[in-house]
């Protein structure tokens, strides 16, 4: 019985060893500078975290940072970079913000997003989630539980909106668009 199942377990070993990736349906598409419009929706404010505005170009800097780091890019505009538009609503939410001791200290957001993508008129994908809050990894999600929201920071914030624009660009560059 041991000597099938070890015989049974070299074969499973050897066989995912030795498969090939999965070839690639193509070149990636590439993207242009993406443009951002942003809905910033918080009870309290505090002079130290972005306003709506300085928060879109935050959003519209790691996108574009991200789609850099996924080679999907493009550097100057060319027929086949295609347009990417972004609707998002952003919901920042303090600790401790409906009670009478609210705290400066930011929480993951909860973020609402449409993303466009288009070739001159035509839209030809659109991505869209609902209720999107960070996941900052085991250990990142213990610290938020084990600190009672108590160590958000801008800091956190920006590393926050750095997570979320990776998801979208790695949506984007995993699109399947025809040329």
């Amino acid at each position: 019985m041991n000597k099938m199942l070890s015989i049974l377990f070299f074969v499973f070993i050897a066989v995912g060893c030795s498969s090939a990736p999965a070839p690639s349906d193509g070149p990636k598409p590439l993207f242009m500078m993406p443009t951002v419009a942003l809905a910033l929706d918080q009870v309290r404010q505090y002079p130290q975290y972005p306003d709506q505005s300085g928060l879109a170009t935050l959003v519209q800097e790691k996108l574009k940072g991200a789609l850099d780091k996924n080679a999907v890019l493009a550097m100057s505009p060319t027929p086949e970079a295609l347009a990417v538009a972004v609707d998002m609503k952003y919901r920042r939410v303090f600790a401790g913000e409906a009670t009478p001791f609210p705290s400066s200290s930011a929480g993951p957001p909860v973020v609402n997003y449409t993303v466009v993508v288009s070739r001159g008129e035509a839209t030809v994908a659109t991505i869209e989630q609902k209720n999107v809050t960070v996941n900052r990894g085991f250990v990142g999600n213990l610290k938020i539980l084990f600190s009672f929201y108590m160590n958000g920071t801008p800091k956190t914030e920006a590393e926050d909106v750095d997570i979320l624009a990776d998801a979208i660009a790695r949506d984007l560059a995993g699109l399947s668009i025809p040329q």
